[in-house]
């Protein structure tokens, strides 16, 4: 296949997948794979580096789960005319390395807010307060939401409105264990704080 007809065929697989062909996005998921994984395991191994304490603090789960997002966001928002030259292979490359970045950096922002703070607050205290009264629980999702990824909260979020695992699924265009295992994550990193009050 000569590059000219690759070209041509990922952007017809993207504007499929952009349009919900699941096949043509399983296709780009195939294509694009090797660099996702590329992006999560230089990410891995630059946040040990720069802090060793991050290590434990992102799973491999949820970093392909961030990945997944990011790849999904740049074939949702990849427009070849706005950016004339630029691959949807580079913008996803772009897109998957600035959620790690971004990941990242909320890391980084919620340590030092705990820090200053004196150790570990916000959802255990959250949750005696709620106990008693004192609490909303929309307040009590905004501080819990500093603890989760991004799809951990969303699917969180969407979980606390009452949606079904399978319309959330449908929503993020994710299969049905992925919104499973995030709900299950995110129950438990909020449980754990509660307990380790």
């Amino acid at each position: 296949m000569k590059k000219t007809d690759k070209k041509s065929d990922v952007g017809d697989l993207v504007r499929a997948a952009k349009a919900g062909d699941g096949e043509s996005y399983e296709a780009l998921l195939r294509e694009y794979g090797g660099m996702i994984g590329a992006a999560i395991s230089s990410f891995s191994s630059s946040i040990v580096s720069a802090d060793p304490e991050a290590g434990a603090a992102f799973s491999e789960e949820d970093l392909k789960q961030e990945a997944g997002i990011a790849f999904l966001r740049a074939i949702r928002t990849y427009d070849p005319e706005s950016k004339p030259g630029v691959t949807f292979g580079l913008y996803a490359k772009i897109c998957v390395r600035n959620a790690m970045i971004s990941l990242f950096r909320k890391y980084r922002t919620r340590k030092m807010r705990l820090k200053r703070a004196g150790g570990r607050r916000g959802i255990a205290e959250a949750s005696v307060q709620s106990a008693e009264g004192d609490v909303d629980p929309a307040d009590l999702f905004e501080r819990a939401s500093d603890l989760l990824s991004s799809f951990e909260a969303a699917v969180f979020s969407a979980y606390l409105k009452g949606a079904k695992p399978c319309e959330t699924a449908v929503a993020f265009g994710v299969s049905e264990k992925s919104v499973y295992n995030a709900l299950y994550r995110a129950k438990a990193k909020v449980r754990s704080l509660s307990e380790n009050r």
